[in-house]
Parts: structure tokens; sequence; C-alpha cells
């Protein structure tokens, strides 16, 4: 093996061994990191948001939230009507269908749907202003209390408070779907001159 190779193969090895003290300390530095990181999972509690969301059958959370045009909604006023709350964002793409049909037909609705927004300046940018019952939630409250963090999400509420199907609905079709087991567990809707829906 003539000299070339002989240094070729040095340096190599040198360069081999700088990127494994170079890996090793990176490890070391991280290490605690990830520890402190699956300690906060570990000791984190069930009732933390997460994509799944409240399932059929669990009992609407109590929630206050503020009404876009003012006022606020409880869970005390959903009581006793059936309904659907759905969560949507301007940074989900998957929901563009779903506002563009909520503007257009959410009034064809045989029961109030209240759509849950971040803030007001997010409901002027999805052109929802001319549309009722939408919710704002600044902190995400009615996201924690429905454990979701998912967009869109849909839940159905029957008559007595419970929910009683989930859907991540991108067509106003898709949420119609829902309408039919919240009514059926909830009783006849109320007259569309109750709902408050209106299309834009």
């Amino acid at each position: 093996m003539n000299v070339p190779w002989i240094i070729a193969f040095a340096l190599l090895a040198v360069c081999v061994a700088l990127l494994t003290v170079v890996m090793l300390g990176t490890l070391r530095r991280i290490s605690g990191v990830l520890e402190q990181t699956e300690a906060r999972l570990r000791e984190a509690p069930i009732a933390s948001p997460g994509p799944g969301g409240l399932e059929p059958g669990s009992p609407l959370p109590a929630f206050s939230v503020r009404r876009f045009y003012g006022g606020w909604l409880t869970d005390d006023d959903i009581r006793g009507v059936p309904a659907i709350v759905v969560f949507i964002s301007s940074t989900c793409p998957a929901c563009s269908g779903l506002i563009r049909d909520l503007r257009r037909g959410a009034d064809a609705l045989p029961l109030p749907v209240y759509i849950v927004a971040d803030n007001d300046d997010e409901v002027q940018a999805l052109g929802l202003t001319n549309v009722a019952n939408v919710l704002i939630q600044p902190k995400h409250e009615l996201a924690i209390a429905f454990r979701t963090s998912t967009t869109p999400h849909a839940f159905a509420i029957d008559r007595s408070g419970t929910i009683v199907a989930t859907s991540t609905p991108n067509a106003l079709n898709q949420l119609r779907e829902l309408i039919e087991p919240a009514l059926e567990r909830g009783g006849d809707a109320p007259g569309l001159e109750q709902v408050e829906v209106v299309s834009a």
C-alpha cells in the first residue's frame, strides 16, 4: 500500500473518531431532556387534550364560551335540544370545503350547528361573520373540554346532553350523517324557525 492510501485511511479514521465523539456528546446532552419529556408524558393526566376527542356515550362537558355576536353559550344552553358542535381552523386545509358548505347551506340543517373558531380574526378570515352560532375560544377552552386538537372535528349531542356520534367531516353531507343519531337519541328536532344557523 503506497503512502497516499495510508494517509487517506488515517484521515478517514480521524474523521470517524471525531464524528463518534460529537455524536456521543450530543446524545449525552439530550438524554436529560428526553428523560424529562418521558417523565412528563407518564405524569400527564388522562384528560389532557388529544386528537381522539370525547367518545360517543360521554356526557357533554361543562363549559362557557363566548359567542361571536356577543353573549355566552354554556353546556346548559345546549342540553334539551339536539345539536352539533364542529371545530374548524383557518390553518386546516381539510376544513375549507366544510366551511364553504356551512356558509352556503347550514340553514338547511334541522338542528343547531355550533361552529368553534379560535378568535374573531379567524372568523373574519373564514368568511363566517354572517353565520350564526359561531363560538370563540381564544384559549382553546372548548377544545380542551371536548379533548380534541383535531380540525375539522364534529360532535353530535342528543337532547339528554350525551355525545352520540363524532366525525371529521370535510363537507356538509358528511356533517349531515351526524344529525340522524342526534335526532334518534334526542327526540324531534326544533322547528326551523328556532334554529339560529344562517347562511352567508
